[in-house]
């Protein structure tokens, strides 16, 4: 149980010892006592709000001096309309109005915080003096960014300048879903890219590509659009995408396409995005709307603040402002036990201790005794966790259920990280450090009791363990074996098993933590870390996976056949430039493509690139031209080296073991 006279502060951490905490000493979650207080908040259904999906196409990225011509909008029914209009003032007004008229609970749209909302604005501005959108600083001397610290980009939060309506239509929740995207993917780190196309597909929120239209072919129709169709859609299509005209031609989608007109291509272009931000929005926005049930802020609010902030807020609503708490002073304290060993382990399987840290806050009491005193905190933590449960056991036939289990997921698991939040009053570093020890002791446990089963753990993230088995008991009876040896309330599943576990080196010599390529039944069911890192070419990737897969289905022998084959590949030059270019984000203060590719056009964000020659015929980024064949022998031998590297200390650490 949590003592608060355990732990002691030195040189600036807090530290709680791990020989004071008895994982067995638990109390039973259902003696925690009842409140009359502790009740959901009432909202409205998912099913019963009503929304928005918009996008709109431009003439550019400059609302200095380029237009809006078309505005899509699909609501909750399923019904699309696309606003077109060659009379910009005319489109934005008939938007306003539909907007004013129907009053949706939210409006959802890809990147619209940093192009589609401050685009309508300023060009609303132009005709109306003060549109129905501005941004949040409008009535302030000075912008005010916002930091939305779960959604990151290289690593950072990303900040942007909010917009939202006001008057009539105040009430309406804006959800920038790519802002929400990244949020995820920070968490699940599955994307490769954030693209709106490439994110569905990733997710398999769509199982195959839809149209998709680069700007010059978007370009062309819009100004075959202006001049009244000059030109025949066919032959626009054919020069900006001839293999697709000749792979239709004969057709009846060909013969359909000759009927259309221009405005009709960029129209059915428009309904895909509204179609691909409407699937996210059902994978994202519900868990954000049902938090509402907890925390009292607006879903929009709800979207980006910190899970911390709205811990907090619960416990300020409960005891009210009269009541003032100091911030615990921001320290550290030790965190999860993590560890890998690199290699090639076959026969493998991780175990994942389910809500570890909700399950250590419950079963120990782990709350603060001086700050709340009326265990708030646990007492929510406990309904929640309850309630997700039963939603979870339900969700498979009830959609309400799905997305209730997702936001009570989210609600109890960030209840931990409220407690080492600086800057919060009901914030306690002492309880924070206490379940980071519980936990770190827990996964030290179950370590030790897969090794004493025959089991060695090779990687371990925070509160999953991968190992493999080697002795008498498979890893399906390790997994049995290990959950009856644990303190009760504490459950561990069993999140697969596999064929073998690729863990990859690093240059000092031993595994890389959280990063594991996980194969069965000749495939790869999981892949994590910088493996699938998006600056990273597609070559880099495949020949990582492949020359791994063949080791582990086909042999080494076949593995090397497979690697010499691709160095002959790359010194006769015939690489598909697809398979190394590398498309990424240009950021401010990057020279390199500015400067020496002299690609990045101004306002342009991402840059498509390879490695080739530079005139001095030295190696430069480059667009056009020949790749660099050295640059990628080197590449692939060096990747080679690692996994070869990987596996050898990998099966020493076998031998040893045994």
């Amino acid at each position: 149980m949590y003592n608060p006279n355990d732990y002691y502060f030195q040189d600036g951490s807090v530290v709680y010892p791990e020989e004071k905490i008895d994982l067995f000493d638990i109390s039973d979650i259902e003696d925690i006592p009842k409140d009359s207080r502790i009740e959901y908040r009432d909202i409205e259904d998912y099913a019963d709000i009503s929304y928005v999906v918009f996008d709109i196409e431009t003439t550019g990225v400059d609302w200095t001096k380029d237009k809006i011509y078309m505005i899509g909008l699909k609501n909750e029914k399923g019904r699309h309309l696309i606003l077109k209009n060659k009379n910009e003032k005319e489109l934005l007004q008939e938007f306003f109005h539909i907007m004013q008229k129907k009053k949706p609970d939210y409006l959802f749209g890809y990147n619209i915080q940093s192009f589609d909302l401050p685009f309508i604005y300023h060009r609303a501005s132009k005709y109306m003096g003060m549109p129905g959108i501005v941004p949040s600083y409008w009535h302030k001397q000075n912008k005010q960014l916002k930091q939305f610290n779960q959604a990151k980009l290289f690593g950072k939060p990303i900040r942007y300048l909010p917009y939202k309506f006001f008057g009539e239509l105040s009430s309406v929740n804006i959800i920038d879903l790519y802002h929400q995207v990244l949020a995820y993917d920070n968490v699940k780190r599955k994307l490769t890219s954030h693209t709106l196309k490439n994110v569905v597909l990733q997710y398999k929120l769509r199982k195959e590509r839809r149209l998709e239209l680069k700007y010059d072919e978007m370009m062309a129709h819009y100004d075959n659009w202006m001049n009244n169709d000059v030109h025949n859609v066919v032959d626009i299509i054919a020069k900006h995408r001839k293999e697709y005209i000749s792979e239709i031609k004969g057709t009846n989608v060909f013969n359909e396409l000759k009927k259309k007109k221009s405005i009709d291509i960029i129209q059915e272009y428009c309904a895909y995005d509204l179609d691909d931000t409407e699937l996210i929005a059902d994978m994202i926005v519900p868990s954000i709307h049902y938090q509402g049930l907890l925390f009292n802020w607006r879903p929009d609010q709800n979207a980006v603040y910190g899970t911390g902030f709205k811990w907090n807020s619960v416990c300020s609503d409960y005891y009210g402002e009269n009541i003032i708490r100091t911030p615990d002073a921001k320290c550290s304290y030790k965190g999860a036990f993590t560890f890998a060993n690199p290699g090639l382990f076959r026969n493998a399987a991780q175990i994942d201790i389910s809500s570890a840290y909700p399950f250590t806050q419950l079963l120990h009491r782990a709350y603060d005794y001086d700050k709340d005193p009326d265990m708030v905190v646990i007492k929510w933590l406990a309904k929640v966790v309850k309630d997700r449960m039963f939603h979870k056991n339900n969700a498979e036939n009830d959609i309400k259920s799905k997305y209730l289990a997702d936001a009570l997921k989210i609600i109890a698991n960030s209840g931990y990280g409220f407690y080492g939040t600086t800057g919060l009053e009901y914030n306690s570093m002492g309880v924070a450090a206490f379940i980071a020890a519980v936990v770190s002791k827990l996964v030290k446990f179950i370590k030790s009791r897969i090794e004493y089963y025959g089991g060695v753990v090779f990687q371990v993230d925070t509160d999953g363990l991968i190992f493999c088995a080697l002795g008498n008991y498979s890893p399906a009876e390790i997994h049995e074996n290990v959950q009856n040896d644990l303190p009760s309330g504490y459950e561990i599943g069993l999140d697969w098993l596999s064929d073998a576990v690729f863990v990859p080196i690093n240059e000092d010599g031993v595994g890389i933590k959280k990063n594991y390529i996980v194969f069965s039944d000749g495939k790869i069911i999981k892949q994590r870390g910088k493996i699938n890192n998006r600056e990273r070419c597609l070559l880099e990737k495949k020949f990582t996976t492949t020359y791994v897969k063949k080791i582990v289905y086909e042999g080494y022998a076949e593995a090397q056949d497979y690697y010499k084959k691709l160095i002959r590949t790359i010194k006769k030059n015939d690489l598909d430039i697809t398979d190394i270019q590398v498309t990424q984000t240009v950021r401010s203060n990057d020279k390199k493509f500015t400067q020496t590719l002299q690609l990045v056009e101004k306002g342009a964000k991402t840059v498509t690139w390879y490695m080739g020659y530079s005139k001095e015929d030295k190696q430069q980024e480059v667009s056009t031209g020949n790749y660099h064949k050295m640059f990628y022998v080197d590449m692939v031998q060096k990747i080679k080296r690692m996994v070869d590297t990987s596996n050898k200390i990998g099966n020493l650490e076998l031998l040893n073991v045994r």
